[in-house]
């Protein structure tokens, strides 16, 4: 433990247990976060992110981890909603499509939002009701890498 600017933190031993972890993001309440973990001790780093991802959760009082889902492959972004209720991310679980898709926190249910895109800086709209991201854009001989601000509503959140 530390202190930072009067701010108490702790360093969590997530790489030691799981290989791997990334893209942490905290609930609205700070009760939990949510990350993405490779259980990969022992592989070697090219082949670490071939791997499916598991997302877990820590309480950062208790230092509880739990599962939330699992089998993820090409586990990218993670965002937890305003509300709590969702999780943004990107990624293929469990055999479904890559893409764009929602968590719901409590029952697991999975909504597809966009297919087979290739997603950075995903953010949700401060009351929860859009997603926010930058959609990298293919490089071809013709043309250069493009990157482009996208918003996407969400019915419920």
């Amino acid at each position: 433990y530390g202190t930072v600017t009067g701010v108490q933190t702790c360093a969590l031993p997530i790489c030691d247990r799981f290989g791997t972890a990334q893209a942490p993001t905290s609930d609205p309440d700070y009760r939990r976060v949510a990350f993405w973990a490779y259980l990969s001790v022992g592989v070697g780093i090219s082949d670490r992110y071939k791997q499916p991802a598991e997302m877990l959760t820590i309480d950062p009082a208790s230092l509880k981890i739990s599962k939330l889902y699992g089998g993820v492959t090409s586990a990218g972004s993670l965002r937890w909603s305003p509300t709590g209720k969702w999780l943004a991310f990107t990624g293929a679980p469990n055999d479904k499509p890559f893409g764009l898709w929602l968590l719901n926190a409590e029952t697991k249910a999975l909504v597809l939002v966009a297919r087979d895109v290739e997603i950075t800086r995903l953010d949700w709209s401060p009351k929860g009701d859009a997603l926010v991201y930058i959609l990298e854009g293919p490089t071809t001989e013709k043309a250069f890498d493009y990157r482009s601000v996208w918003t996407v509503g969400i019915a419920s959140p």
